[in-house]
């Protein structure tokens, strides 16, 4: 709808310079409508008009930009011991099962297992995520690369998400590889944190959106939705998932 609107104002305008030059020019000959003074002034009018009216229009956009790039989260990440999770403004995600057993341990302050927590260390609200974790599982003598998929809407700032998993962290049996978080902000932009199990510095990319300028800060990255970049960070980042949580 906006882009017809568009199109539309645009014909209007392009119609008026045009008739308007087409006026000027047999004016000129005729000296019926004024002199030429008269038809340029007219005309510097109209030209001051629709400069205004693109400075505008270019000011909103930038602003409108400017918000959406103000509402943009960041994340924390770090291993931790089942009994050590927060006790307050924390989020335990994953299957029933695995949630129960995080929970029964830090009740009864014993250690089962290490996990993955993330923090939103942003004022933003986010409306929804989507974790996947990536590892290697040991079948037999080889190594299969599997992976699972936990998703949540409504995380608060500074909110925490236990990560409670199928596999265990540090087991002999899986290694766990990196993760790859795709959220959707408060303003609608959809964005994607990709870390490993090494990486100090996370990677954001955000996805492009009509408002071209929305812009990238430090080392974050535009990426468009076509691009080979988003599909292998959405790849199978809508298959598996599981929406169980528990909330401390």
């Amino acid at each position: 709808m906006n882009e017809k609107i568009k199109y539309i104002g645009f014909g209007l305008i392009g119609a008026l310079i045009g008739n308007g030059m087409v006026f000027v020019f047999v004016s000129f000959f005729s000296n019926k409508y004024g002199t030429l003074a008269d038809w340029m002034g007219g005309l510097g009018t109209i030209a001051a008009f629709l400069a205004v009216f693109w400075q505008v229009k270019k000011e909103a956009e930038i602003q409108r930009a400017m918000n959406i790039e103000n509402q943009r989260p960041r994340f924390a990440t770090r291993l931790i011991d089942d009994n050590n999770i927060p006790s307050k403004n924390t989020i335990i995600l994953g299957k029933n099962d695995n949630t129960s057993e995080i929970v029964n341990a830090k009740n009864n302050n014993t250690v089962m297992k290490k996990l993955l927590m993330l923090k939103n260390i942003s004022k933003n609200n986010i409306y929804s995520i989507t974790v996947k974790t990536e590892y290697l599982k040991k079948n037999g003598e080889t190594w299969e690369n599997s992976f699972e998929n936990l998703e949540y809407t409504g995380v608060r700032p500074y909110e925490n998400i236990v990560i409670a998993t199928d596999f265990k962290f540090l087991d002999e049996k899986t290694e766990y590889r990196g993760m790859v978080i795709k959220f959707v902000s408060s303003a609608n932009e959809i964005g994607f944190m990709e870390a490993d199990k090494t990486d100090s510095s996370p990677k954001y990319y955000y996805v492009r959106l009509s408002n071209h300028n929305i812009s990238a800060n430090g080392e974050d990255t535009i990426i468009d939705i076509n691009s080979d970049k988003y599909q292998e960070l959405n790849k199978e980042m809508d298959t598996n998932t599981v929406h169980d949580y528990r909330i401390l």
